[in-house]
């Protein structure tokens, strides 16, 4: 229970890696508020969340990230105050040739990957230099390292991700505030199985994808170190160096 009484804020947090990110961090203590679009999704997964110990609550913003100048206006000062854990885990994807991607995609992509992050890190870093204390997980992508077809602009979203965390690092490392990356790869979804079949996913372990809960156990591994920041931890069978 090493986080308990811990304020988390968790993006992409109805579902899927974020949602999971969201109960173990609860399980471990937190008090966590999930964000995400849809708000009936959200109170329904709010209620799924631990409340083991006395006190512990959890809540829901919603907000759409793809429009990151409403960012401000739905995290008020009231749900940002004391957060001492911010988990940038919303994302959409890409599986176009870039002569098929449309401005709208490419402004979506870039919004909801990195925009979003970048004005979330930059609208917690007063109350968390209040408190000399900090962390910042974003989940970038191991096709921020490695090149795939049909992803250039998820890819350069990724990619930002990793060059925002390593120079958030050096910025605020001198007031306790911590920022690393967990690079992913292949995550058994539906998505993950279609790239398999497209025969582009081989790793030396054999293993077709990672599950939701190795992402959320690595971003545990983060949260209980007091000495790694600026690092990016790539979970993916081996598949970058295959």
């Amino acid at each position: 229970m090493f986080l308990c009484g811990k304020k988390a804020i968790v993006t992409g947090g109805s579902r899927g890696i974020g949602f999971q990110i969201a109960h173990k961090l609860a399980e471990l203590g937190a008090n966590v508020t999930l964000v995400a679009r849809n708000k009936t999704l959200l109170e329904s997964q709010r209620e799924r969340l631990s409340t083991s110990i006395p006190g512990q609550a959890h809540s829901i913003i919603s907000c759409d990230l793809n429009y990151p100048e409403n960012i401000p206006n739905a995290f008020t000062a009231a749900a940002i105050n004391d957060t001492a854990i911010l988990v940038n885990c919303a994302g959409v994807t890409q599986n176009l040739l870039l002569l098929g991607t449309s401005l709208e995609e490419i402004n979506s992509l870039m919004n909801t990957n990195l925009v979003s992050p970048i004005v979330l890190s930059q609208l917690l870093l007063k109350p968390m230099m209040r408190n000399k204390f900090g962390h910042v997980i974003s989940i970038s992508s191991v096709l921020a390292t490695k090149g795939v077809k049909g992803s250039s602009v998820y890819s350069s979203t990724k990619g930002g991700l990793v060059s925002f965390t390593k120079a958030m690092a050096v910025e605020m490392g001198p007031k306790n505030i911590r920022f690393n990356c967990i690079l992913p790869g292949l995550i058994s979804t539906d998505m993950g199985k279609t790239i398999t079949d497209l025969g582009i996913y081989n790793t030396p372990l054999r293993h077709c994808a990672i599950t939701e809960a190795d992402i959320a156990d690595a971003v545990v591994y983060l949260l209980s170190s007091e000495v790694i920041t600026g690092q990016c931890i790539t979970i993916d069978n081996g598949f970058t160096v295959s």
